[in-house]
């Protein structure tokens, strides 16, 4: 084992509270206290790995410093994929942070390697925040406090809450959750182990023998449950009046085992996320660290600690992290200073394969560890289910590589930085005043910093290598002997493993997904190159929609299936050009073979020909099944544009006539008919057809009716300064436009006006994990985050507003789902910074007409019980549960339930 205390680590000789190292393994975070606020530092590991990189004056130590927080900060927890890091401190105030920009900078004379920005700040607490746990999954946040409290936050909604858990009489000082993903389990100052049901957040146990003996308090009580889910180890615990780090069994929550043989009181508790195989069979690992300022390293199949350090720091030891390659651990104390020690697998063993893991899972919870992380139910009760994991994951290794979007994650990055390095500061701009004054115009000199939602990659390392540790275990440091970098005088006791009995009783434990299978699911779950097909709405949509569309998922409205050309072409401008007064857009080229592919079971694609070789001869549309020609019909012209579904194909020709067929047998479904103009852009749905003529107006026909629905109407009022990006039509038959400027608008058939669906100066993040038609139009476009003001009055009526946008909206797009999600999200809202006014209306809306102006118009003024399909009263219903979980609006739920009685 190698052990080095790093002298350069620290808060300039201040308290740190907490320490936790990235899921990548190439940084940790630690925080604690400031100047004259709380502080939160972002390392570089590398240094503290290598002796090499430590003197290196070319690489970096620091990477981050963030002093947003008020109070000192009690605690920093990285978020399962890497992508946030929680905090919480003696401000009350939990904050979310992710990478917002990468590449040195200067701020305030010094080098900054990374920008890390507060992302959310999540009140709740009335006290001190003194510990944090993320679920395994990553979907829900757990943080406690001094207020006696336990808030439950979720990680897909932020920043909603789900429940606050009160049952606690005394200070919480410790949370950690099941990784099971059953349980959370919370330790307090009055002598009590809780475990609350993640189900209906009730108690299932409460655990008080142990404790009842405990004197005096301690600064943390930061517990740990075993990787398989079934011991869950404690803090300050007594046993015959000593210290113990106290075993809990899961199955009937009996505290009858412990860690002995600490001097004072146990602070936290760190189980090590991997599992080993040894010679004795399968064995996990656990740190412990007390008040009496050693540390204790423990093999669950030994009855003696592995190693025990003494005098390693000057006062208590507070937290304890372990790094996801199972080999490394950082270490921090009150005195400032920190501790890394690394094993090898001669000491620790073999990692097990993860085919032994999910033989432990099935046998211990009837479903594999993939079930567990992915946040199913754990008790699968459907036989059919349990079948499903046994099925081999299907092999998308030629659909999207790693090296592409890992590449396509660090676009973000290198685009930034490239930015910032343009800067030149010495090119001044001086004007003259009319006095003779010399004016110089201010030149910012640090860009404004871009949020992204991407994970960040390793530090130091290129996308090339990102992809490449992908298939390659993490390298693990076999130096065996004590090492001394700028370190401290220790006194190191090593307890020799041989011929010590085994403890029968504690089981082996099971470790979490592996360091490169994090960054696997990382790369997957990057924005992905969709085929042709799914990425384009047309045949010559190559240009500028494509290219700002990189940093977000395209998906389609409708699962529309467009043309492919075959052949090299030139983009066509997206951008009218005024000629005469009228805009003209420019009309595709005639190109020899246009095809087009339908995502089905079976490969089926639309060919058309327009090589005429011979006299007489006329252009071609074929069917083909694989290499099977299903049926051909002529086209009376050369075709320009092809778009359809399984169910019609379209064909726009030069000389303005459209051909409608039936996909799956050529039949003729309409009389070829004419447009006033030449197409510049055709797509439809199973019912629908928009065309955009190049004298940039669009028309939409309802095939099913035979009629036209949208007449000609101009888009030039929409593409004033900028250029089309991306247009098509909905299910209900509403075109949409999106522009190369991150807009995008929807035209109202009834109000005859185009009405905007995504804005540049809106944050759409809230969408971010929601399916449906507004939130797959937000999604194609490239959208600016709005800039919070610093009034928080200011930013509350923004959101307020962006919430009863997405409302109409989704009542415009005819979209159920969205429709309900963003009348909860409202009332949530609502709820939270207790707007009674708005939330009184919002619901007496739903109850019946009350003569003032709806949210929910419908065709004719007259009310009706339902909003594009959806039951008011069910949405009452669902308000209703959000009121009555604040107390603050007891009164209008009381209210609310008289009127509907």
């Amino acid at each position: 084992m190698k052990l080095l205390k790093p002298s350069w680590v620290n808060h300039q000789h201040k308290p740190i509270f907490s320490i936790d190292i990235h899921p990548d393994g190439s940084r940790f975070a630690t925080g604690g206290q400031g100047d004259d606020c709380g502080k939160i530092v972002v390392w570089n590991f590398a240094p503290v790995k290598s002796h090499q990189d430590e003197v290196s004056k070319t690489t970096p130590k620091i990477l981050c410093e963030m002093t947003n927080h008020l109070g000192c900060v009690n605690c920093v927890r990285w978020a399962p994929n890497g992508k946030w890091l929680a905090s919480g401190g003696d401000d009350a105030l939990v904050m979310i942070w992710n990478i917002r920009q990468v590449g040195t900078v200067k701020s305030f004379g010094r080098e900054v390697y990374e920008q890390w920005g507060c992302l959310y700040q999540l009140r709740g607490h009335d006290g001190d925040v003194l510990d944090l746990s993320w679920s395994l999954d990553g979907g829900l946040l757990a943080s406690c406090s001094i207020d006696n409290s336990i808030i439950i936050w979720s990680a897909t909604s932020l920043p909603d809450k789900v429940t606050t858990i009160k049952g606690h009489t005394g200070l919480v000082k410790g949370v950690s959750w099941d990784p099971v993903g059953k349980y959370l389990a919370s330790q307090s100052d009055d002598r009590s182990l809780r475990v609350w049901r993640r189900s209906d957040w009730q108690e299932e146990a409460n655990i008080t023998s142990p404790f009842q003996n405990c004197g005096g308090t301690t600064q943390m009580l930061r517990l740990g449950w075993s990787p398989d889910g079934r011991y869950l180890v404690t803090a300050h615990a007594l046993n015959n009046d000593g210290p113990v780090a106290k075993i809990v069994d899961r199955s009937e929550w009996y505290a009858g085992m412990d860690f002995v043989g600490h001097r004072k009181a146990v602070e936290v508790v760190s189980f090590n996320p991997r599992l080993f195989s040894s010679g004795n069979g399968n064995r996990g690992c656990l740190a412990i660290g007390s008040r009496d300022r050693s540390l204790s390293i423990w093999l669950t199949n030994l009855r003696r600690p592995l190693v025990v350090t003494h005098d390693l720091f000057d006062n208590s030891i507070l937290d304890i992290s372990w790094s996801k390659s199972g080999y490394e651990l950082v270490v921090c104390s009150l005195d400032g200073t920190v501790a890394f020690i690394s094993f090898t697998p001669a000491e620790l063993g073999s990692l097990l394969s993860q085919q032994k893991i999910d033989e432990l899972f099935l046998d211990l919870y009837g479903c594999t560890s993939k079930v567990m992380t992915s946040g199913a139910p754990v008790l699968i009760e459907d036989p059919a289910l349990l079948q499903l994991q046994d099925k081999p994951a299907p092999d998308v290794s030629n659909k999207n590589t790693p090296t592409t979007a890992v590449i396509n994650i660090a676009s973000t990055f290198t685009s930034q930085s490239a930015k910032q390095a343009s800067i030149n500061v010495s090119a001044q701009q001086e004007s003259r005043t009319i006095d003779g004054r010399r004016r110089i115009t201010p030149l910012m000199i640090t860009q404004p910093t871009k949020v992204t939602d991407h994970v960040p990659l390793p530090f130091g390392k290129s996308p090339s290598d990102v992809a490449m540790t992908t298939s390659q275990s993490t390298p693990v440091t076999t130096t065996t002997t004590t090492q001394s970098s700028s370190m401290d005088h220790v006194n190191l006791t090593v307890t020799p493993t041989k011929g010590l009995p085994k403890l029968s009783s504690f089981s082996p434990l099971k470790p979490t997904t592996p360091t490169s299978d994090i960054i696997s699911k990382t790369v997957i779950s990057s924005p992905k190159k969709l085929p042709p097909a799914k990425r384009a709405l047309t045949s010559d949509d190559t240009s500028a929609g494509q290219k700002k569309s990189k940093k977000s998922k395209v998906t389609e409205v409708k699962p529309t299936t467009v043309a492919k050309v075959t052949t090299p072409r030139k983009e066509s401008s997206r951008q009218p050009n005024v000629v005469g007064g009228v805009a003209i857009l420019k009309c595709p080229e005639i190109q020899p073979i246009v095809s087009l592919s339908f995502p089905a079971a079976s490969p089926v694609i639309m060919e058309l020909d327009n090589q005429l070789t011979i006299p007489n001869a006329v252009p071609i549309l074929r069917c083909k099944h694989g290499d099977v020609l299903k049926w051909q019909t002529y086209i009376p012209s050369k075709g320009l544009l092809l778009a359809g579904n399984s169910r019609i194909t379209c064909v726009a020709c030069e000389d303005n006539s459209v051909v409608i067929v039936a996909t799956a047998n050529g039949r003729r479904i309409l009389v070829p008919f004419f447009t006033p103009s030449r197409p510049h852009l055709v797509t439809m749905t199973t019912t629908h057809l928009m065309i955009v003529m190049t004298t940039a107006t669009v028309s939409v026909w309802d095939l099913r009716h035979t009629a036209n629905v949208i007449d000609h109407v101009p888009i030039t009022p929409l593409t004033v300064g900028t250029t089309i990006a991306k247009a098509f039509v909905t299910d209900n038959g509403s075109p949409v436009v999106t522009l190369s400027n991150g807009t995008a608008s929807c035209y109202n058939k009834d109000m005859r006006v185009w009405v905007g669906l995504c804005d540049t100066q809106e944050d759409t993040s809230r969408s971010s994990n929601l399916t449906g038609p507004l939130a797959d139009i937000q999604r194609q476009v490239t959208t600016s985050s709005l800039t919070h003001s610093s009034s928080a009055i200011t930013h509350q009526m923004t959101s307020i507003a962006q919430l009863e946008q997405q409302i109409l909206r989704s009542v415009l797009l005819n979209s159920p789902s969205e429709l309900e999600h963003w009348v909860v999200s409202y009332a949530k809202f609502l709820a939270t910074h207790n707007n009674e006014q708005l939330l009184k209306a919002l619901c007496y809306d739903l109850i019946g007409p009350t003569g003032s102006p709806s949210m929910f118009p419908t065709p004719g003024g007259q009310w009706s019980d339902s909003v594009v399909g959806v039951s008011k009263r069910s949405l009452l219903d669902k308000l209703l549960e959000v009121i009555s979980s604040h107390v603050s609006l007891q009164r209008l739920y009381t209210e609310l339930r008289e009127t509907i009685e």
